[in-house]
């Protein structure tokens, strides 16, 4: 067993810290995929950030017009 797996065993704990190549799971690690994933992560996060000013810009709108 490795260190922080052992340091950390039987505690529920955040893995924001393991870099995906750090981990041991089955699925595609190479370079084209994990820049796939991180393109997609990064549109995903994009459009969660164009709808909340889309929102913060209605709200705007609407408050104006009172």
């Amino acid at each position: 067993m490795r260190e922080p797996e052992k340091r950390f065993a039987g505690r529920r704990i955040s893995l924001f810290f393991l870099r995906a190549h750090d981990v041991r799971t089955m699925g595609d690690k190479s370079p084209k995929s994990m820049r796939k994933q991180a393109d997609q992560k990064q549109s995903k996060t994009d459009e969660d950030t164009r709808k909340k000013q889309a929102a913060a810009s209605a709200k705007q709108v609407a408050g104006k017009k009172k």
